[in-house]
């Protein structure tokens, strides 16, 4: 061997090292907006690439998978590369990710038209590792239209957090949610928000901002939230449907926080919507939005765990389960429920982890139990009335413990409440970037 050759070698060697980590970002080209020539792209890419799907009008019989890899799947804009779903319902409908810690995902610039119900999402992104979430991905400049019904979903996130923006969602079914925030499998982290204060203002939440979500019907609303997550919506406008999060009843814990403000609701014809905002649970800073339109009230506050008629335990199918209890726990029959609104973080030294809660089979003293965590609503206006307070409903219980003053504050706002940085710093100008062009492969 020369003594060129002995430099060369530890160079390609260097090199193959660097990029397989994704050092040196590549723009892989697909040959077609086909199903099988973007998976085939997604597939030669590495982390830190850029997958570059062209303009065109495809149909798409199953669903493009790119777990493990940060990368970027982009496609012309929204009305340019578009995509017709006729993958099997029952699953994940378009793309899918399941990331690991210290990964970045984004996809943008599509149309997807779907024609079956995808319950996880026509984009499902999952950190697969049971650990700490963190802001890591951006969906953007992204159409959906979502034809299917109940359980249908546009956007599924699950464990981690980042930024939906510039989303345009239109379903015109009475069912189906728009974007479902969730720790589904078993995530402990976000149960663990429950045992931690929930600072709001932060970068650690689900952001959801310059998006239009258009309903013909009520649907299922613009988000759902499920179990310890915690959720920023804003500077959206929404049509024909609300916004809400469940308790700590269909699912084993409440969502944890929600930031809602500076967002429009409107309705179109004779369609009548009960509420503009509904809230199952935990704390929420709801503040600067407007609503018009044919709603029945702005902002409705519910605890199922109130009602015993309903039965079985949190985790069942069927919403509104409720259990005095809580399994093998023994928690407080009265006020405060578990999770309830205006209710916060358990306080250090309780000895809970993951998905456990305190042990209150001998009994929990307040100091013990929840911290107060109130609502607090200001500056919103429903049809020309700037002042508009909270309804408690729904089951009726429900205002034995969810109290004006104590649980939830009208037209009052949070002292010392900044909110987070707008618009989000993961966005880049309002339209998706140039890909680089560094390095670039066309693959078929």
């Amino acid at each position: 061997m020369t003594r060129k050759s002995w430099f060369v070698f530890p160079l390609i060697l260097f090199c193959f090292s660097l990029c397989s980590q994704g050092a040196f970002a590549a723009t892989i080209n697909a040959a077609s907006c086909s199903l099988t020539d973007v998976q085939n792209a997604v597939n030669a890419a590495v982390s830190g690439d850029t997958v570059v799907v062209p303009a065109g009008n495809c149909t798409w019989s199953n669903l493009v998978t790119a777990d493990g890899r940060a990368m970027t799947i982009q496609g012309a804009g929204a009305g340019v590369t578009n995509i017709t779903l006729t993958t099997p319902s029952g699953g994940v409908g378009g793309i899918g990710a399941g990331i690991n810690p210290n990964q970045f995902y984004r996809i943008t610039g599509f149309t997807f038209t779907t024609t079956g119900t995808y319950p996880a999402g026509v984009i499902y992104i999952e950190l697969d590792d049971e650990t700490q979430p963190s802001p890591q991905f951006r969906i953007d400049h992204i159409t959906l239209n979502i034809n299917g019904g109940l359980g249908n979903r546009g956007i599924m996130i699950v464990a981690t957090y980042g930024l939906i923006d510039h989303v345009t969602i239109n379903n015109p079914s009475p069912n189906g949610q728009s974007i479902s925030i969730s720790p589904d499998g078993g995530h402990s982290w976000f149960r663990n928000n429950w045992h931690m204060p929930a600072p709001l203002g932060t970068e650690n939440a689900d952001f959801i901002e310059d998006s239009t979500f258009n309903n013909t019907q009520l649907g299922d609303g613009a988000f759902d939230a499920y179990d310890g997550t915690k959720v920023v919506f804003r500077h959206n406008t929404v049509v024909n449907t609300n916004v809400g999060w469940h308790g700590a009843d269909s699912d084993p814990r409440s969502a944890r926080s929600m930031e809602i403000y500076d967002n429009t609701f409107s309705t179109t014809g004779a369609t009548s919507v009960y509420t503009a905002i509904r809230s199952r649970g935990g704390m929420a800073a709801v503040w600067g939005n407007t609503v018009t339109g044919n709603y029945n009230g702005f902002m409705m506050l519910s605890h199922y765990r109130a009602d015993p008629s309903y039965g079985g335990p949190p985790g069942q199918s069927s919403d509104g389960n409720f259990d005095k209890t809580y399994p093998g726990q023994g928690y407080p029959t009265g006020y405060p429920l578990l999770d309830q609104i205006g209710r916060g973080s358990f306080p250090g030294g309780t000895g809970a982890t993951g998905q456990t809660i305190p042990d209150c089979s001998a009994g929990c003293t307040t100091a013990q139990y929840e911290a107060s965590e109130p609502n607090y609503l200001w500056n919103n206006s429903i049809n020309g009335n700037t002042s508009p307070t909270a309804d408690v409903a729904n089951p009726s219980q429900s205002t034995t413990y969810i109290v004006q003053g104590r649980d939830y504050f009208d037209n009052t706002s949070k002292p010392g409440y900044v909110p987070y940085t707008y618009p989000h710093p993961f966005q880049d100008g309002g339209t998706p970037p140039e890909p680089p062009g560094s390095l670039t492969a066309v693959v078929h």
